[in-house]
């Protein structure tokens, strides 16, 4: 039912005269009608003292509505359920004597209307933008406001709207959940009145340097070494696109991202493309990155004649460790370390896809080496639609792709290495040696293969699980090779460019071609 302010005009009725009593023997009484204050009521005053429980009081209206009567002893509250004029005629009988006085009242509908949007709200980000708001027939005071078709992540700044002298502020708030675009369908409700629809437009998030829309540019050795450091912004969790091929000849030592002045400082887990760009003749203890953590993302990276030399643990072409993802990248050069190393990680819990290496991998230590052509060790994660074609040398562990795979208690069963293709031409250690892994222990290593002919390896070897299946140099980079990649070992179309008699060569992500020419040959 609408609530409802009456405004009288002129004068308040005070029937004095007429409704004085000419009966001496009866009591003298007056009664007069006036709209109150307050929204809905009508009162009736009896100006003389008299016993209300004796008195009968009834109510007509003009207009022969039925509206909703409280009584009390000196007052009638209505509810009006219409807007518009009737007259209102209050009747008592007081010992056998009836007084009558009318008051005609006018009955307006409370409105309310929002008014164009003040402010700027971002998408994702904390703020407020205010409407004003004007209103007619509502008293002053704090509402509870209701705002229909807010999007996720607004709300009514307070819950409520103070009116003063028929106008007040609606104040809108967003966080990090609201999104870009404009909601064109928003009602206001206030003390029972709706306004019109309204407009809320949210604007797109502000474009950050160092974001997804808006990467640092790489495109030099000095840009290069600048990144993860923190400086201008430069951080570990910042976005990075290279722009340019980059020499590392005249650089002595290079100190990986994530370790700043020699001191490891935290994992990577911004994004670095490498856009299909070349870095060369990187030299130094550890490849390009020491860790990427989880979400981090290394990808299309060409690190060409890299000579990566450690008396550490842990070492990689791409990265030392890597807990996020590791694609289209490929390397070639020289990798050393002491154990778990691989040509393009030394550690891994993330993804490698889409890689290859034709780098010597060596293991300097005695004992348990965990060296692979792409990889040292895997603890969790997955390697798939990797090839590598250098010697890997070292003493226990040691295999073509990988070195061991362990599951060291991984709720997900261990590392998965798939849809690989060993191409090594030789293998050199001890024992615990295999043409896919050295070791799987836990893991899971299927749909994997291995040269046919002119693989050696120098010690003893693991079991044929291991190794993945026999595969003839016809198919790998012979006559058969435009078609034996996709269609056997399903690598992809989109990303890698096969033709026949030769190794397939690796795109970008987007499907581009990488800046410098590609030739992975089969010793």
């Amino acid at each position: 039912m609408k609530k409802v302010i009456f405004q009288i005009a002129a004068a308040a009725f005070m029937l004095m005269a007429a409704l004085t009593s000419c009966d001496d023997d009866k009591p003298k009484t007056l009664v007069s009608i006036a709209v109150t204050t307050q929204p809905a009521k009508v009162a009736y005053v009896v100006n003389e003292p008299f016993d209300p429980a004796g008195m009968v009081v009834t109510a007509t209206f003009s207009d022969q509505s039925t509206e909703q009567v409280t009584v009390t002893a000196a007052m009638l509250e209505y509810d009006f359920s219409t807007a518009g004029s009737k007259t209102v005629t209050v009747a008592y009988t007081y010992e056998d004597v009836t007084k009558t006085a009318s008051v005609t009242v006018t009955v307006n509908e409370k409105t309310v209307s929002v008014g164009a949007q003040v402010g700027t709200l971002e998408a994702g980000e904390a703020g407020t933008v205010t409407f004003p708001v004007t209103t007619a027939h509502i008293a002053s005071g704090e509402y509870a406001a209701t705002v229909a078709n807010l999007p996720a992540g607004v709300t009514v700044q307070g819950g409520n709207v103070t009116i003063a002298n028929n106008a007040g502020t609606l104040t809108l708030a967003g966080d990090d959940a609201t999104v870009e675009g404009a909601i064109a369908t928003l009602t206001l409700t206030i003390d029972g009145a709706t306004s019109a629809a309204f407009t809320l437009t949210v604007a797109p998030a502000p474009i950050l340097p160092g974001s997804e829309g808006d990467p640092f540019i790489v495109n030099s050795a000095a840009t290069l070494q600048k990144v993860g450091t923190g400086a201008d912004g430069w951080t570990l969790t910042a976005h990075y696109r290279q722009t340019a091929n980059i020499d590392f000849a005249e650089v002595e030592n290079w100190t990986a991202v994530g370790t700043f002045t020699g001191t490891y400082v935290g994992p990577f887990t911004g994004t670095y493309d490498g856009g299909g760009y070349s870095i060369s003749n990187l030299a130094g203890t550890q490849g390009l990155f020491e860790v990427i953590g989880t979400g981090g993302s290394v990808r299309n990276v060409a690190l060409i004649n890299a000579n990566i030399n450690s008396v550490g643990i842990v070492v990689g072409g791409i990265a030392g460790s890597n807990g996020g993802t590791i694609e289209n990248c490929y390397v070639t050069g020289s990798i050393t370390g002491r154990n778990d190393v691989g040509g393009v990680v030394g550690r891994n819990t993330g993804i490698i896809k889409n890689c290859y290496t034709t780098c010597n991998v060596t293991s300097t230590r005695t004992g348990d080496s965990h060296a692979g052509g792409i990889l040292g060790q895997i603890y969790s994660g997955r390697i798939v639609n990797c090839f590598a074609t250098g010697i890997i040398r070292g003493d226990r562990m040691l295999g073509g792709i990988m070195g061991r795979s362990d599951n060291m208690g991984s709720s997900d069963g261990g590392g998965v290495v798939e849809y690989c293709v060993a191409l090594n031409v030789e293998i050199r250690g001890v024992n615990f040696m295999g043409k896919i892994a050295g070791l799987n222990h836990g893991g899971s290593a299927s749909n994997n293969y291995h040269r046919a002919e002119g693989m050696t390896l120098v010690g003893v070897s693991q079991a044929t699980s291991v190794n993945g299946e026999s595969v003839s140099a016809a198919d790998t980079h012979g006559a058969n090779s435009g078609t034996w990649w996709s269609d056997t070992v399903e690598f992809s179309a989109d990303l890698w460019d096969f033709a026949a008699n030769r190794l397939p060569h690796l795109k970008t992500t987007t499907g581009a071609a990488f800046n410098q020419a590609q030739n992975p040959t089969v010793e």
